[in-house]
């Protein structure tokens, strides 16, 4: 259980190029060297380790909204336990991601174990793009909200911005992150992330962001 690769203290997760990644010092086993592109430590030399999956306990988590530089952050926290280990996996709000959490929060059992696989996509067109499957007891969890079964997920709506004809997903935003509040108000007590803030950079937030035109026809991941 937990992640893939040994560890021995509660991490705080990412997701960098479409893995789960974890920020580590300079010359562990392992970690792959990045420079950070934007920001204030632009330039800067970060270190980091990646995982197929994490799993264990949900125990808790929270949609939060930050600001950094200027830029505001939206994301989702899952904290998982396995044992006496804590992993806090961040996702980010404007990404496919969300869908997958978000749309099958619902139908995860949490007295049992769930694990989260995220891998880039292959498939044409969306190179790169993360892919997030949920599973429970070796069986994928399947969405809550879907196009033939939406129960009561609002549906994106067209506008026109400047002559041009564009979706308009924050009737739909506003639902999951209420949803998912709610999904995580089940745990006992104000049981919330404790995280281990490792940077304040725009761009760990920013760089699986994605056009969320792209979610209008999706039902599923793939």
């Amino acid at each position: 259980m937990g992640l893939n690769r040994d560890t021995n203290s509660g991490k705080f997760l990412g997701v960098t190029n479409g893995k789960i990644s974890l920020r580590v010092p300079e010359g562990t086993d392992g970690a792959k060297e990045r420079k950070i592109t934007q920001g204030k430590n632009e330039g800067k030399s970060v270190y980091e380790v990646f995982f197929n999956s994490v799993d264990g306990y949900i125990i808790g988590g929270e949609v939060k909204r930050k600001e950094i530089g200027g830029l505001i952050i939206e994301s989702i926290v899952i904290k998982f336990q396995d044992g006496d280990e804590i992993f806090n996996l961040n996702l980010p709000w404007n990404s496919s991601l969300r869908d997958s959490f978000c749309k099958s929060a619902p139908n995860i059992d949490v007295s049992k174990t769930v694990e989260v696989t995220i891998f880039p996509s292959t498939r044409k067109g969306e190179e790169g793009k993360p892919v997030m499957i949920i599973e429970q007891e070796g069986e994928r969890v399947g969405w809550y909200y879907t196009r033939d079964t939406p129960n009561g997920l609002p549906q994106p709506s067209k506008r026109t911005v400047k002559g041009k004809e564009t979706w308009d997903f924050s009737e739909v935003e506003d639902f999951l992150w209420g949803k998912t509040e709610e999904f995580f108000e089940q745990f006992e007590g104000d049981e919330k992330p404790s995280y281990q803030e490792v940077s304040e950079d725009k761009e760990e937030f920013v760089a699986v962001e994605e056009d969320e035109s792209s979610d209008a026809d999706e039902d599923l991941p793939f």
